[in-house]
């Protein structure tokens, strides 16, 4: 025998099939990986950026080049001009213009992949740790002549951004050496050379994970 129409509960199990079905219908889909991808270059040096540009050939890519910082965020307000990936530089620990610039990014335009050049002297686990905080999807080291195919794959950050998952940041191996570290001298023998840290997918997850639960120590 069916359940009367007029009984509450068989109205309220139709109701929410009913707010299912819709849901499931009304659920918006992923946008398609563009065709071209659009590259804002913000304030990097001339041999850099042609090394970069000789890399990114159309019709994979599209550059658009800024010469500041400043410039690069009226392009990024202007919803005219369509962004994909956002590579900027931060040229030393102290250069503060281009963290506030990550920043400033994030505020405007959260959902664009932002990738960043490291100068390879002078920067360390502190510098990676604050802009991996500022929203930071991937690291380059100068000479980025050494990063080719990291740069020629700088697509893939855009696809994973679509998808709805987020890239690892680039952790390098120089960061892990400690300054009282030596090389063994000849006499020694192989025994007591020390063994070098692999900087695996694994590990780099587990120390992304650590940092956003511990913090930096600031």
């Amino acid at each position: 025998m069916g359940v009367p129409e007029t009984d509450p509960l068989a109205q309220l199990r139709c109701r929410r099939l009913e707010l299912k079905d819709s849901a499931k219908m009304q659920r918006a889909e992923p946008p398609p990986p563009p065709q071209t991808v659009t590259v804002l270059l913000v304030a990097i040096d001339g041999d850099t950026q042609s090394r970069i540009i000789d890399q990114l050939p159309p019709p994979h890519y599209q550059l658009v080049a800024s010469s500041t910082p400043n410039l690069a965020l009226h392009l990024l307000v202007d919803e005219k001009l369509h962004v994909d990936l956002v590579l900027s530089s931060v040229s030393s620990k102290d250069d503060e213009e281009g963290y506030n610039f990550i920043a400033q990014v994030q505020r405007l335009r959260k959902n664009i992949p932002h990738v960043v050049i490291f100068e390879a002297e002078g920067s360390g686990d502190p510098e990676i740790i604050r802009v991996n905080k500022l929203g930071v999807c991937y690291i380059l080291w100068k000479p980025v002549s050494e990063q080719s195919s990291e740069i020629k794959n700088l697509r893939q950050h855009v696809f994973r951004r679509n998808e709805g998952s987020s890239s690892l940041v680039s952790f390098p191996q120089k960061s892990l050496k400690k300054e009282n570290d030596q090389q063994p001298s000849e006499k020694e023998p192989e025994s007591s050379k020390k063994q070098r840290m692999v900087w695996d997918k694994e590990l780099n997850t587990l120390f992304v994970k650590a940092v956003n639960e511990l913090g930096d120590g600031k």
